[in-house]
């Protein structure tokens, strides 16, 4: 079954709850999980400021968050909200094109089908990588300086493991000289997949409440044709805040130590342990 990876569309989501948490919010794990994204991910987290395609929101009902999500095309939703629960969403809308646009062909797949593909030649590397996958890859030129890279293989990893293998994938590579063009299926994917290792991850706000994601939703699309390709992708997530309580002064009400000090000396000026017989008005200082 095919599926698909992100982690910038999270990771803006993540910032924009600091509108409400407060800035430069710390994320603690409870799970494997959570403890990846965390060490492996989150110091890249700035960088989804960069990224113009994605797009945030805030909002204390999820009316708001389900509108805007809804906005932009997504069908996940969240549960209406706690008295102390907020929501975040975030959204990734891409659109590269090719240089120039390519040729609509059948491609026999390995299951003997027909498929409709492309053929396209303009802009198109093929690679080899070093010593971690024996298939060429194709590197592809778009008309903005984002490129996209394409292999054959048949097992991946899930999630964020997909994203770190593919990352080493295109990281090194010597160029091939056996092909020249590529042949590739048309896509028209549409995948929800399960973020529910994110429930329970955790920080404070900014008064020191603790908070953590209550809800997850992740959709995520990808269109490809002859002309170019469009990635859709969408994080939705509730907060939970812990009730804050009033703080109440510390009562002394049982025999107590009193200790007079002056810094510089070693010893106290005055140690007294005072219990009831003496709690009584001086009428004055003097």
């Amino acid at each position: 079954m095919s599926k698909s990876a992100t982690v910038y569309t999270l990771m803006a989501a993540l910032l924009k709850a600091e509108d409400i948490l407060g800035k430069d919010r710390k994320w603690q794990d409870k799970n494997p999980s959570q403890e990846k994204l965390v060490s492996r991910f989150l110091p890249f987290m700035p960088e989804a400021r960069t990224i113009k395609e994605i797009e945030s929101i805030s909002g204390r009902s999820a009316k708001q968050i389900n509108d805007f999500l809804a906005k932009h095309d997504f069908s996940i939703m969240l549960k209406d909200f706690a008295p102390n629960e907020f929501g975040v969403a975030a959204v990734l809308d891409l659109l590269v094109k090719w240089l120039a646009a390519g040729k609509k062909v059948q491609i026999k797949g390995a299951d003997k089908k027909q498929y409709p593909g492309v053929y396209l030649k303009e802009g198109v590397r093929i690679l080899n990588a070093y010593g971690n996958h024996n298939g060429p890859i194709a590197r592809i030129r778009t008309k903005s300086d984002d490129e996209v890279f394409m292999t054959m293989i048949d097992k991946v990893p899930d999630g964020l493991d997909l994203i770190e293998f593919a990352s080493k994938l295109i990281s090194q590579f010597h160029y091939n000289d056996d092909h020249e063009g590529l042949h590739f299926p048309m896509i028209d994917f549409k995948n929800q997949p399960d973020i529910s290792w994110l429930l329970g991850l955790a920080t404070t706000d900014s008064t020191g409440r603790h908070a953590w994601i209550s809800q997850a939703k992740q959709e995520t699309k990808l269109r490809m044709n002859e002309i170019g390709a469009r990635v859709q992708d969408a994080v939705a997530l509730g907060v939970m805040r812990g009730i804050s309580r009033p703080k109440t002064p510390l009562i002394i009400n049982r025999p107590f130590l009193c200790i007079f000090t002056r810094p510089g000396l070693k010893m106290p000026l005055a140690v007294f342990h005072l219990e009831p017989d003496c709690w009584k008005d001086p009428g004055g200082l003097d």
